[in-house]
């Protein structure tokens, strides 16, 4: 940080994302899923899926498992399009659960991932729905806010 002379618009939205990754893996013990850290991460940054929400939506018709792809595995072996759509759901999803019970959900879903809950059971203690039908009340949700 030395030589810093001023915050720009641009490094304040990184140090968002990053200090988001290290307070969440801190709070979960190193246990929170690649979909929650990169959901949370932008959703603190500023990003919302208004621009991705046609496509996220047009995904789901065609092939509604597409959608949950990004929960499982490593998001390192995605072809860069399956990655750019994972950023987007996970981003999309955390909207969902922001608009729906707020930091509150997502602090009691971070504290069951430190409490070592699998994190679609932590998901189903908190928000009383699975992976499907977090994708379905998503895509709901796109709709209604974006259209389409």
């Amino acid at each position: 940080m030395q030589g810093l002379n001023e915050v720009t618009p641009e490094l304040s939205r990184v140090l968002k994302h990053e200090l988001t990754h290290s307070f969440v893996g801190q709070k979960t013990l190193g246990h929170a899923p690649t979909w929650i850290q990169e959901g949370l991460a932008q959703w603190m940054e500023g990003k919302r899926s208004d621009r991705d929400a046609a496509g996220l939506i047009a995904i789901y018709k065609s092939d509604p498992a597409l959608g949950l792809r990004h929960f499982q595995g490593d998001w390192m072996k995605f072809s860069n399009a399956a990655v750019s759509a994972a950023y987007a759901w996970a981003l999309a999803n955390l909207e969902y659960i922001m608009q729906s019970g707020g930091m509150n959900d997502v602090d009691r879903i971070l504290d069951r991932l430190a409490a070592g809950d699998a994190p679609e059971e932590a998901l189903k203690t908190v928000m009383r729905c699975d992976y499907v039908d977090l994708t379905q009340d998503t895509v709901q949700y796109l709709r209604s806010k974006y259209g389409n």
